[in-house]
C-alpha cells in the first residue's frame, strides 16, 4: 500500500512539472522584447538620469570644481582671512572676521557667528598664538574674549638689495649693509648705490646707502630674471605677485617664470609701496590657490595657472581647509573647492623649499 502511495505521488509531481513548461512555453521567449526593444529601453532609462549639478537651493547648483557648503544669503557686512600680524600673512585658521556696521565678529566656514569682539581691531599673533589686540585675547575653543594687556615687539619684513652696478645681493639692517652669498632666490629691491652726506653718516653705521631705481624683481642664482615691478607681496605657495606700471597685478613661480599675466586686481590687503603709501595689494595664495579678481569680477586659479572656476563672483576670499567665502547678489555663501594639494606633494616641497630661500 505505501509503495502504491509513494508511486502517485510521484506521477503526480511529473504531471505537475509539465504543466508548468507548458504553461512558460507560452510567455515570448525573452522577456524585454526583442533586441532592438531592449536598446531603446535601455536608452530611455540613460536619458531618464538627471545629469545636471545637484540644485541646493535658491537656485545654486554645484559644479564640476566646487560644491556649495553655505548658500548665499543675506549675510551682511564684509568677511576677510585672519592675518598674522607678526609676517602678514594669513593665519591658516578655521574662521574669518565678519566686520558689520563697525562691529567685528569670528565667523565659521559654518556660517555661524562664534563671537562678536569688543573693538575692531583684533588680528591673528604668532607670539601670542591667538586672536588678540592686545588688549583682549580669543580663546580656543569657545571663541570667549578674555581681558589681556601683554604686548610686544615685532620685526619688519624687507627684500633683499640686488645692486644694479655690481649684481650682488646685499642684506640691510640697522643702516649696515650686508653681502649674501648663500641665497639662491629672492624678491629684490633693484637699487643703485650712492654716498651719505656728512649729516646721513651720523645716524648710519655705513658710508652709503642704496636707492630703489628700478622697482622689485625677481632674483634667481645670481641672476634678475624679473624687474620694474613697482609692488610685490611675499611669497606664498611658491607663488609670487607683482604689479607693473599699469597697477595690474601678475604671479610669478619660484623660477621668476610667469604664471599668471599683470592683468588682475587688488584685494583688501593693505601695505606700504616704494613711496610709504598705504596700497592695496592682493590676497596671498592658500593651499595652492589663488583667490582672483579682474575686471570686479572674482574666480579662482591654481598655483600653476590654470583656472578652477570662472569670474562669477562679486567678491571671493582666500581658501582655507579646502573652503572659501564668496559673494554673490544673494549674499555671503561658502564653496568647497576640489583641488589636490597635498602637503607631502612634489609642489609642496618645493613651495616650502622657496620660502626658506626669502627674505619677505
Amino acid at each position: 500500500m505505501k509503495r502504491l502511495q509513494k508511486l502517485l505521488a510521484i506521477l503526480l509531481c511529473v504531471a505537475m512539472t509539465a504543466a508548468a513548461l507548458t504553461s512558460c512555453s507560452l510567455l515570448p521567449v525573452s522577456f524585454g522584447g526583442n533586441d532592438q526593444d531592449q536598446d531603446q529601453d535601455h536608452d530611455h532609462d540613460h536619458e531618464a538620469v538627471d545629469t545636471e549639478p545637484l540644485d541646493i537651493g535658491t537656485g545654486y547648483k554645484d559644479t564640476e570644481n566646487y560644491k556649495w557648503v553655505v548658500v548665499p544669503s543675506d549675510i551682511g557686512g564684509d568677511i576677510q582671512p585672519i592675518y598674522n600680524i607678526m609676517n602678514n600673512r594669513i593665519a591658516g585658521l578655521d574662521v574669518c572676521f565678519k566686520t558689520e556696521n563697525g562691529v567685528q565678529s569670528i565667523i565659521g566656514y559654518d556660517g555661524a557667528v562664534k563671537n562678536d569682539l569688543p573693538s575692531d581691531d583684533f588680528s591673528y599673533c604668532a607670539a601670542c598664538e591667538c586672536i588678540t589686540n592686545h588688549y583682549y585675547t580669543v580663546t580656543e575653543p569657545g571663541y570667549a574674549v578674555v581681558e589681556n594687556s601683554r604686548g610686544h615687539g615685532g620685526g619688519v619684513y624687507m627684500p633683499y638689495i640686488y645692486d644694479m652696478d655690481s649684481g650682488k645681493l646685499y642684506a640691510q639692517a640697522m643702516g649696515e649693509y650686508s653681502l649674501k652669498t648663500d641665497v639662491d632666490r629672492a624678491i629684490v629691491s633693484v637699487c643703485v648705490k650712492y654716498l651719505l652726506t656728512e649729516e646721513e653718516k651720523a645716524w648710519s653705521m655705513s658710508d652709503y646707502g642704496y636707492t630703489n631705481a628700478y622697482g622689485y624683481g625677481i632674483y634667481v642664482n645670481g641672476e634678475l630674471v624679473q624687474s620694474g615691478y613697482d609692488m610685490y607681496t611675499p611669497y606664498s605657495c611658491g607663488v609670487v605677485a607683482l604689479r607693473d606700471q599699469n597697477g595690474k597685478w601678475g604671479y610669478f613661480d619660484i623660477k621668476g617664470n610667469e604664471i599668471l599675466p599683470c592683468e588682475y586686481d587688488a584685494s583688501a590687503i593693505e601695505d606700504y609701496d616704494l613711496d610709504y603709501n598705504l596700497v592695496n595689494i592682493p590676497y596671498h595664495a592658500t593651499e595652492g590657490i589663488l583667490a582672483l579678481c579682474k575686471d570686479g569680477k572674482w574666480g579662482f586659479a591654481d598655483t600653476r595657472g590654470n583656472m578652477l572656476t570662472d569670474f562669477e563672483f562679486e567678491e571671493a576670499r582666500p581658501v582655507q581647509g579646502g573652503k572659501a567665502w564668496v559673494k554673490t547678489s544673494d549674499g555671503w555663501g561658502v564653496i568647497e573647492i576640489d583641488h589636490f594639494y597635498m602637503q607631502d606633494s612634489e609642489q609642496a616641497r618645493e613651495d616650502y623649499d622657496a620660502c626658506n630661500h626669502y627674505m619677505v
